[in-house]
């Protein structure tokens, strides 16, 4: 009994000093993958890493990949970049959309996002450097971008708006009628939460 205890104890030290090599390895080789690459290429691949958590189904339009993001990068590094600009993209959009009611946009108006001044520049704009169209019902805010297919009209929106503030309840960003959305509801202006321009001030001090 006792030297079952023992082999059954020599076999467990050895597969777990088996298992510490294999991950020590990997690290190593992930450690190097990470340095061989530049700079922009690590900030893509980082980016695009959330592309799961914060794009919809319809946003990913089948660019589901589940190997490694280092992987994705060397095989098909336009489809990673591709990824990584809607993330983007998601990350402006929500910044706008949180804070819009505390903006000065009209009720029930599409707007270009270039006009929203109190939102700091960076979020004014997607991962393609286009400028959002921004629209807010009096409850919920809707950001459009075109996913890198130029300017939107934003005049034109309103109805894409209107829909998309009544039959979108995620708050991934969302593919409608071939324009990227976020839609939910905003910060309103009576909570006291000051809006990204302010708390960019406050934090200057």
């Amino acid at each position: 009994m006792r030297r079952k205890l023992l082999l059954l104890l020599l076999a467990c030290a050895i597969v777990f000093t088996a298992a510490t090599i294999v991950w020590r390895w990997q690290m190593r080789k992930l450690a190097s993958a990470i340095r061989s690459l530049p700079v922009q290429e690590m900030e893509t691949s980082s980016l695009a890493a959330f592309a799961d958590l914060v794009l919809d189904a319809s946003a990913l339009n089948g660019m589901v990949d589940n190997r490694p993001i280092l992987e994705q990068y060397k095989q098909n590094p336009r489809a990673v970049q591709h990824r990584a600009k809607l993330v983007a993209t998601w990350m402006s959009a929500s910044s706008i959309a949180r804070y819009l009611p505390q903006t000065d946009i009209p009720v029930g108006k599409v707007v270009s996002s270039s006009e929203l001044t109190q939102i700091p520049a960076r979020y004014r704009v997607d991962g393609w450097n286009n400028s959002f169209c921004a629209f807010f019902d009096g409850k919920r805010a809707v950001v459009m971008s075109s996913g890198g297919q130029g300017p939107l009209a934003c005049g034109q929106l309103e109805p894409v708006a209107k829909h998309a503030s009544h039959s979108i309840f995620t708050e991934k960003l969302v593919r409608l009628q071939n324009i990227f959305v976020v839609a939910h509801t905003g910060i309103d202006k009576n909570e006291g939460t000051s809006s990204p321009r302010k708390r960019e001030k406050g934090e200057d001090r």
